[in-house]
C-alpha cells in the first residue's frame, strides 16, 4: 500500500461528502446591529442549522431574509449566509406560533388579530427598540432559513476590559 494515501478513494468519497452535507445544514453568522442585545451583540458569532421545515419553538432565535418593506441597517445581519439568499438576514427571537396569543405590542401590527394563524409566526428582537413583529406584524413561517442552534464568539462590550 502506498504509504502516502491516506484514505482508499471510497471512503475520501464518503468523507467529502459528509463535510459538503454539513455545511449545507449549518452556516456561521456575524450579527450586526443592536436589535438582539443584550443576550447577541454587534460581531458576535453564532452558528445555525438551516433546513426548512425545522421544527421551531418559542424562544428560539431564528434568521430570516429581512421582510421588503422595512431596510433598517440595525436590524440586520451579513455573511457567507446572505450571498446564498441574495439579501440581508435578520436574527430575532420567535415569540409566538401559529394557535399562540399575539404579543399585545404587536395587535396593532396584524390589525387587532389575537391568535397567530396558521403558517405564520410572531418575531421581536430582545431590545425594545428593535424593528420587529410590532412594526412587520405575522411573518411566515416558511421564510425562517434557520435556527440558532449556539453561540460561537461574544464581543466584549464597549468600555469593559478583557
Amino acid at each position: 500500500m502506498n504509504p502516502w494515501i491516506l484514505l482508499e478513494p471510497a471512503p475520501a468519497v464518503a468523507v467529502i461528502l459528509a463535510v459538503l452535507m454539513v455545511r449545507r445544514r449549518f452556516i456561521v453568522v456575524r450579527v450586526r446591529g443592536r436589535s438582539m442585545s443584550p443576550g447577541l451583540l454587534p460581531g458576535d458569532r453564532v452558528l445555525i442549522r438551516c433546513g426548512s421545515g425545522l421544527p421551531v419553538r418559542t424562544g428560539a432565535i431564528v434568521v430570516f431574509p429581512q421582510p421588503a418593506m422595512v431596510c433598517r441597517p440595525w436590524d440586520d445581519l451579513r455573511d457567507a449566509a446572505s450571498a446564498r439568499t441574495g439579501g440581508n438576514l435578520v436574527i430575532k427571537r420567535v415569540a409566538a406560533l401559529p394557535g399562540d396569543p399575539v404579543p399585545e405590542p404587536v395587535r396593532q401590527a396584524v390589525g387587532g388579530v389575537t391568535v397567530v394563524p396558521a403558517g405564520m409566526f410572531v418575531a421581536l428582537g430582545d431590545n425594545a427598540r428593535s424593528v420587529d413583529s410590532r412594526t412587520w406584524g405575522f411573518l411566515p413561517a416558511g421564510q425562517v432559513i434557520g435556527t440558532v442552534t449556539r453561540q460561537l464568539s461574544r464581543t466584549r462590550a464597549a468600555g469593559s476590559e478583557a
